[in-house]
C-alpha cells in the first residue's frame, strides 16, 4: 500500500478521534449529554401540545456520563489516541490494532461518540486496518462502503466470484444486527412511551427531554430475532431475482451467484440505526402526517430513504448480474419489488410479528398498493422485464 494512502488513514483516524474528545469534554463539562432540540419551551406538556415541529438529537447516554462517569469514557478516548499515534507512525502496526480501534471507537458512544460522525469513521478505519495492506475496495468494509455510493464495478465482481457466498452472510447479519439495534431501540422506548395503548407523561418526559433510553431482556431478544428475519428477507429477494430476472430472461448466472450479489441490496437498512437518535413528538414520532398521498413521520422518513437507496442498488445489481441495459433492469427490479413488498411486508410481518420499525396497512393503504404496483408493472413491461435478448 502506498505511503500516501497510509497517512490519508492516520489523518483520517485522528480527526474521529479528535472529535470523540472534543464531544466528550462538552459532556464533561455540562455532566450530562449534550441534547440538542428544535427549540426550548418551560416543560415538557408545552412541547408535547405543540402545533410546530419538535425533536431533538442527544449525543450521549445520561445513565452512563453521571457522576464523573465520562472520565473513564475519556480515558478510553484517550488510549485511542495513542493507538492512532502508534499507527501514524509505524503504518504497518494498524492490522494489529485495528481490532482495538473498532471497540475503542464504539465505546466512545456513551459520551456521544465525536458527534457519532467520529464513532462511526472509527469503526471504519478499523475494519479497514484488520484486513491491511488490502486497498480499501477489497476489503469488507470497503465493499459495503462502495456499493452505498454506487459502485457498480463491486456488484459485477461479486457476480463473477460466487465464493463471496460466506462474505454476502456475513453482510446480511451485519446489517440486520446493526439496522435492527437502532430500529428495535425506537420502538422499545415507544413501547414505554405508550404502555399498553396509554401515555406514559414521565417516560416521554425522560426519553424526549432528558435523552434516556430504555434496555430491557425484550430489546435484545428482538434485536437477535433481527438476524432471522433479515436471512429469511434475503433468501425470498434472491428466490424472487432467481426466478423473475434470471429464468425470465434466459440468464445462467446460479443461485448461488445471484445471492451473493443481492445481500448487497440490504446495506442501506444499515441506516436504522440512527433511529433511536432523534426522537420527535407526535404526529412524527409514532403516527404520521400526510404530505399529498404520502405519510411522512421519523421512522417513514429512513424507511423511504434505505429503500429507494436499496431499490437503486438492486437495479445496478441485476443490470451487472444479468448483463443488460439499465432500463431493463429498472424494470426487472420493478417487478421483483412487487411480489417481495406483499410477501414480506403485508404477509410475513403480520404472521411473524417483525421485531422493530414494521408499517401497518389499512384497507385505503393496501389500495393504494395495488394500485401503485399496476403502475410498476406496466413500467416494468414497458421497459422490457418481460422479454428476453
Amino acid at each position: 500500500m502506498k505511503r500516501e494512502n497510509l497517512t490519508y488513514t492516520f489523518v483520517i483516524l485522528l480527526t474521529s478521534t479528535i472529535l470523540m474528545i472534543i464531544n466528550g469534554i462538552v459532556i464533561i463539562q455540562d455532566n450530562a449529554p449534550k441534547v440538542v432540540s428544535s427549540f426550548q419551551k418551560e416543560n415538557f406538556t408545552g412541547i408535547w401540545n405543540s402545533q410546530m415541529f419538535w425533536g431533538r438529537i442527544v449525543f450521549g447516554i445520561p445513565s452512563l456520563v453521571e457522576g464523573g462517569l465520562a472520565y473513564f469514557w475519556l480515558l478510553l478516548v484517550a488510549v485511542l489516541l495513542i493507538i492512532t499515534i502508534r499507527v501514524g507512525m509505524r503504518p504497518k502496526m494498524q492490522k494489529r490494532y485495528g481490532l482495538w480501534i473498532v471497540v475503542l471507537s464504539l465505546l466512545s458512544i456513551p459520551i456521544g461518540g465525536g458527534f457519532y460522525l467520529g464513532a462511526i469513521i472509527g469503526a471504519i478505519v478499523g475494519l479497514y486496518a484488520r484486513e491491511f495492506p488490502k486497498p480499501f475496495e477489497e476489503t469488507f468494509v470497503g465493499k459495503i462502503v462502495s456499493v452505498l455510493m454506487g459502485n457498480s464495478k463491486i456488484l459485477e465482481s461479486l457476480s463473477k466470484n460466487p465464493k463471496n457466498l460466506q462474505m454476502s452472510a456475513m453482510t446480511v447479519i451485519l446489517v440486520a444486527v446493526v439496522g435492527g439495534f437502532g430500529s428495535c431501540l425506537y420502538v422499545f422506548n415507544l413501547s414505554h412511551i405508550y404502555p399498553a395503548g396509554s401515555f406514559n407523561a414521565t417516560a416521554a418526559s425522560r426519553i424526549l427531554l432528558q435523552g434516556s433510553l430504555y434496555v430491557g431482556v425484550p430489546f435484545y431478544t428482538s434485536v437477535i430475532a433481527s438476524i432471522s428475519i433479515g436471512i429469511l428477507k434475503w433468501l425470498i429477494l434472491s428466490a424472487l431475482v432467481y426466478l423473475l430476472g434470471v429464468k425470465l430472461l434466459g440468464s445462467d448466472a446460479g443461485f448461488g451467484t445471484t445471492s451473493s450479489v443481492l445481500a448487497f441490496v440490504f446495506v442501506p437498512e444499515i441506516l436504522f440505526i440512527f433511529m433511536p437518535v432523534m426522537f420527535p413528538i407526535e404526529p412524527y414520532l409514532s403516527q404520521a402526517w400526510q404530505f399529498m398521498l404520502i405519510p411522512v413521520s421519523w421512522p417513514l422518513i429512513l424507511y423511504y430513504i434505505t429503500h429507494l437507496w436499496s431499490l437503486f442498488i438492486l437495479v445496478l445489481a441485476v443490470e451487472k448480474m444479468l448483463d443488460v441495459t439499465r432500463g431493463k433492469a429498472f424494470g426487472t427490479a420493478l417487478l421483483v419489488a412487487i411480489p417481495y413488498f406483499i410477501t414480506n411486508y403485508l404477509i410475513l410481518n403480520p404472521i411473524l410479528g417483525t421485531p422493530g420499525f414494521r408499517i401497518e396497512f389499512t384497507s385505503i393503504s393496501s389500495q393504494m398498493i395495488l394500485f401503485l404496483s399496476s403502475i410498476a408493472l406496466s413500467v416494468a413491461a414497458f421497459l422490457g422485464a418481460f422479454k428476453k435478448e
